[in-house]
């Protein structure tokens, strides 16, 4: 069982608990280990002389946090899509067997991307395997400042 909490992107990557933090399940628990998930950094490290990385993390920073991919709407488009990618995959490989189905994913894709001022946000759409409401799973978030 997952807690529900708040992100908060504008002065840097904050997640808090509400006043009166509540026990998640279900597709709400797949929406917020998605979102950690996407932006999480897959850690590399260097071992004998060999790079190795643990796999887990949609990498986001990476994908979108170059100079020349901000500078093209259709280059950010595409380097999200891959975070996207690397989240799903990094998200199944790491489920429970034992996990509800409601929270586990299957898939999720890039609704929109949105500029204002120098913020780069992204609308995704989350996929859940068994969906409990007729609502779709959509998250905003804001995920790079332009300088």
């Amino acid at each position: 069982m997952d807690i529900d909490f708040i992100t908060d992107l504008t002065n840097g990557f904050e997640i808090s608990l509400s006043d009166n933090p509540q026990a998640v399940t279900g597709n709400r628990a797949v929406l917020n280990r998605f979102q950690i998930t996407l932006l999480t950094n897959v850690q590399r490290y260097i071992l004998d002389g060999e790079s190795i990385s643990n796999g887990f993390g949609g990498d986001i920073g990476k994908y979108v946090g170059v100079p020349h991919i901000l500078d093209n709407p259709q280059s950010i488009g595409v380097a999200i899509s891959t975070a996207i990618d690397m989240t799903v995959k990094s998200m199944k490989s790491d489920e429970p067997d034992r996990i509800m189905d409601t929270e586990k994913i299957l898939g999720a894709s890039l609704i929109s991307v949105e500029t204002s001022g120098d913020t780069v946000s992204v609308v995704i759409e989350v996929i859940p395997v068994v969906v409990e409401t007729f609502s779709d799973l959509i998250v905003r978030l804001p995920i790079v400042k332009r300088n």
